[in-house]
């Protein structure tokens, strides 16, 4: 169980320090971003910054609405973190290395 625990503070870190980074590039629509995903700039600043340097895990609904409604992504583990809309293919190494073939 302490090892999952581990996990989970590591990718809680990895998520924040992501986030606030996407959150910085997104200056001019850094205000508004708790609001496009319905929740206060205060709980969100739990996710990101934390409280007494102690990040709160976050619900798969905040990732999920960050992926979606704000095009955010991240990498965890190896992993591209993302959300596609249906319908709409991820690129992947292979798909990128048959288009450049191709080219």
């Amino acid at each position: 169980m302490i090892i999952d625990g581990m996990r989970w503070m590591i990718f809680t870190d990895f998520f924040g320090d992501a986030f606030e980074a996407f959150s910085a590039r997104k200056d001019s629509t850094k205000p508004r971003l708790p609001t496009l995903i319905g929740m206060g700039r205060a709980t969100l600043n739990t996710y990101t910054s934390g409280v007494d340097g102690k990040r709160r895990r976050p619900p798969a609904e905040l990732l999920t609405k960050a992926c979606v409604l704000l095009g955010f992504e991240f990498e965890y583990e190896g992993h591209i973190i993302v959300a596609r809309k249906k319908g709409k293919q991820a690129l992947t190494e292979e798909s990128n290395y048959i288009s450049s073939s191709h080219a």
